[in-house]
């Protein structure tokens, strides 16, 4: 179903293209029961640029489709949705892990972070995905040794997951980190 959304931006060409490109095979499979994920069908050695997003741009969330929220931040109060719900492109079938081997960079690459070998699922962090809703959680379940438990809009606060991440953070909540950096400095310095 091609979705419309009243918050689309007129010029959403301009800001994101209108159709993700896989620049490495990608293939959908069900994990489990009402589960999708997305699979390298080939081996991607790490550093390698695995796909570029694409889809329509919207300003508003309000409106997307509840069981079929595949929206990512691209922006400050900007998020990329897939133009046409019922054909969805493989890139959004990344699900989460605290130990992802794909990360996004600036809002609309995807890398391997590692090498990954074919057939291993693909995955990704969706804290800088989700960093500009309100306040978004879900409870992971990858079983990763480092997973946090619970995934959130919030996660950019935390010190430790802002280091991690630094690279995958979109600019506006990098200088959001640095603020905050910058004011627990100073209030720990302060007598």
């Amino acid at each position: 179903m091609s979705y419309k959304s009243p918050y689309e931006l007129e010029n959403s060409h301009e800001l994101a293209p209108s159709t993700s490109e896989n620049y490495y095979p990608i293939e959908v499979r069900t994990i489990s029961e009402g589960f999708r994920g997305a699979f390298s069908t080939e081996f991607i050695p790490r550093g390698a640029t695995i796909a570029r997003d694409g889809g329509v741009v919207v300003s508003a969330i309000d409106d997307v489709l509840s069981d079929k929220n595949y929206v990512a931040l691209i922006g400050d109060g900007l998020w990329l949705a897939p133009r046409d719900y019922e054909r969805l492109e493989p890139i959004f079938f990344l699900n989460h892990n605290c130990a992802s081997n794909v990360a996004r960079y600036g809002g609309l690459v995807y890398v391997a972070k590692r090498d990954i070998a074919p057939g291993e699922e693909l995955t990704i962090d969706y804290a800088p995905l989700v960093s500009g809703f309100r306040d978004w959680s879900f409870q992971c379940l990858c079983r990763s040794p480092v997973c946090r438990g619970t995934i959130s809009s919030h996660d950019w606060e935390n010190p430790v997951v802002a280091a991690q991440l630094w690279p995958e953070w979109l600019p506006f909540i990098q200088k959001k980190i640095q603020a905050r950096r910058a004011q627990l400095k100073s209030s720990s310095s302060s007598p």
